[in-house]
């Protein structure tokens, strides 16, 4: 039954039957078959476009990120630095303070460097009828250096002819000018010149002193002077005695100055002696002629002139 009382009862309304329609889903644009009909925009550009907007959230997260880690990065490397230099920095200072503390080079050189040789003044002495020798006293100090030089000596600012010597190690010698015309006084100065050291190998020769001592092994013995004197027919000084060789080695040719002496430390005169063939054991007698005026000459002593580190200086014996 009609309730004419509801006011929700509309007798105009119609109540015919009706279709629902149905809403079908809206299609994706596809944009890369877009085509801008003005020509200026491409579908790529478009498509290029469209992604950067749609992820520029996660491309500033992205460098945000890579920011981030090249910082760590750079923090923990400056720290690993630092971290290094203050646990090396200490051994690196006592480093540098030892480089500092070497010694000097130059020093070190001159500390290796032979010591110079001394020579004491030289003295004037008679050499014969109106003739004079000049003699000086020279050593090399060295124990592992050989000296060779050239030298002369100055009388009154004139030069005397030069002499050639080869000083051992630890060697102490006369050198000397012999024969010389009419000395009148006046200063007389030494003058070494053309220095040559060499030093020993120590592989050829551990022991310096032992070897000059093995091979200049020479023994004088028997030593008679006899004085000129007037009345007695002898018109020079003999000196007799024997030089034997008592090392080892045979020489081609030893040379020597015989040092005379009247008392233990008094020169008064040198005598220069040449050997030649000088073997092992063998023993010469030797006579020395003199015309120094009133010479006394208590002893005499041997300087052996033999290069010793020249293996020119030795010979070989034959049978």
């Amino acid at each position: 039954m009609l309730n004419i009382y509801n006011q929700g009862n509309r007798q105009d309304e119609d109540v015919s039957p009706k279709s629902k329609k149905v809403e079908t889903p809206a299609k994706p644009v596809d944009f890369r078959t877009y085509v801008d009909p003005t020509g200026e925009l491409r579908s790529k550009e478009l498509g290029r476009g469209i992604w950067l907007v749609s992820h520029r959230v996660w491309i500033y997260r992205l460098i945000i990120l890579v920011l981030v880690l090249l910082n760590v990065f750079l923090w923990l490397t400056g720290l690993i630095k630092w971290g290094i230099f203050f646990v090396e920095g200490q051994a690196q200072t006592r480093m540098l303070q030892q480089l500092a503390g070497f010694p000097s080079y130059i020093a070190m050189n001159k500390r290796l460097a032979p010591e110079e040789i001394q020579i004491l003044d030289p003295i004037i002495l008679p050499g014969g009828v109106d003739k004079y020798d000049v003699i000086a006293e020279i050593t090399n100090l060295n124990n592992r250096f050989v000296v060779q030089l050239e030298y002369s000596f100055l009388i009154n600012g004139s030069s005397t002819d030069k002499g050639k010597a080869i000083i051992l190690p630890n060697e102490t010698r006369p050198i000397a000018v012999l024969g010389l015309n009419g000395y009148e006084g006046g200063e007389v100065v030494t003058v070494v010149e053309k220095i040559r050291w060499t030093r020993l190998n120590a592989h050829v020769v551990a022991d310096p002193q032992a070897w000059q001592e093995e091979r200049l092994n020479f023994a004088a013995s028997n030593f008679v002077f006899t004085p000129a004197t007037v009345g007695s027919g002898a018109s020079a000084n003999t000196l007799a005695f024997n030089l034997l060789n008592n090392s080892p080695f045979n020489y081609v040719e030893a040379q020597f100055y015989i040092g005379l002496y009247n008392g233990p430390d008094n020169l008064v005169g040198l005598s220069p002696l040449t050997i030649k063939n000088f073997n092992s054991l063998s023993t010469h007698q030797i006579d020395i002629r003199n015309f120094v005026r009133n010479l006394q000459v208590s002893e005499i002593k041997l300087y052996p002139l033999i290069n010793v580190y020249d293996k020119e200086a030795y010979r070989v014996s034959t049978p």
